[in-house]
């Protein structure tokens, strides 16, 4: 883990993580976290995080976060990364339509990626 400072206040964090997949050695930014304008926090979370895994020799590196905003994909993809869309569907289950009708309102979600316990690819 990483944390991103300004005048002693936290401005962001990566969390990080290294695993083997199919034989090669994955390192996976599990979390990066910061304010989505502060390109300059995400991008020394992003150089601290490549420089780790390139010190821990892993073979390639995942981002696992949301890209919703197009600042943070030019950031990525000026860092190296390149993008594959994995297709992945939300289940929701509610006991009664007045939860669920909440649940559907969209501007009330907060949505963050997560890294399972195991990896299916």
């Amino acid at each position: 883990m990483f944390k991103a400072e300004k005048k002693g206040a936290l401005t962001g964090y990566v969390i990080l993580r290294e695993t083997k997949k199919r034989g090669f050695n994955s390192g996976v930014i599990v979390d990066l976290f910061a304010g989505p304008q502060d390109l300059q926090t995400i991008g020394a979370l992003l150089d601290s995080s490549i420089a780790y895994f390139v010190g821990q020799k892993v073979d390639f590196i995942e981002y696992r976060g949301l890209l919703n905003q197009r600042s943070i994909v030019r950031l990525l993809r000026r860092k190296g990364f390149f993008f594959k869309v994995y297709l992945t569907d939300l289940l929701v289950f509610a006991k009664d339509k007045d939860l669920l009708s909440t649940m559907l309102d969209y501007p009330r979600w907060f949505m963050a990626a997560y890294e399972p316990d195991i990896d299916f690819a």
